[in-house]
């Protein structure tokens, strides 16, 4: 999936500095990138991204605490 996505070995998708609080701002960076390399066309924001997980998660009747 990462060669999918345009990353080459050694590039990490995430803050490489662990134990530091990653920046919103970093994320929102992140998340733009990751959508031109996949050549996503509609307007992807983390607020639209959590629905859409939300949204996955109900339709897939998951029990809450499973």
């Amino acid at each position: 999936m990462r060669a999918q996505a345009g990353f080459g070995k050694g590039t990490e998708l995430v803050d490489p500095q662990p134990g530091r609080q990653t920046s919103a701002e970093y994320v929102r960076q992140l998340l733009t990138r990751l959508t031109e390399r996949a050549n996503i066309t509609a307007h992807v924001t983390l607020h639209t991204l959590r629905h859409t997980c939300a949204t996955h998660v109900t339709d897939s009747d998951v029990v809450e605490g499973s």
